[in-house]
């Protein structure tokens, strides 16, 4: 997909989250765009991503894998909404 396509379809997402008052991963993707598929999202994930890295940059894959684990903790622990105030995924 087109950088300038993916923007659009971004922004769209972020709008329907916005107007249904959930958290962005809690959106149907399919529903906002038909070619975000289950498995076109897969490949947009943390994992994915690092993953191409490390198969980019063999060096850094303890870095990127340190990262992933940061990630996953900060996701563990939450996440600060806009008036500060701490949600997880279930919230």
């Amino acid at each position: 997909m087109p950088f300038r396509q993916a923007h659009e379809v971004s922004g769209r997402a972020v709008k329907a989250a916005d107007e249904a008052g959930v958290q962005l991963w809690e959106v149907d993707l399919p529903a906002v765009d038909p070619a975000l598929t289950p498995r076109a999202v897969e490949a947009l994930s943390v994992d994915a991503a690092l993953a191409a890295i490390a198969l980019e940059y063999p060096r850094n894959r303890d870095s990127g894998l340190g990262l992933l684990e940061s990630l996953r903790h900060a996701g563990a622990e939450g996440i600060l909404d806009a008036d500060g105030q701490r949600r997880t995924r279930s919230q």
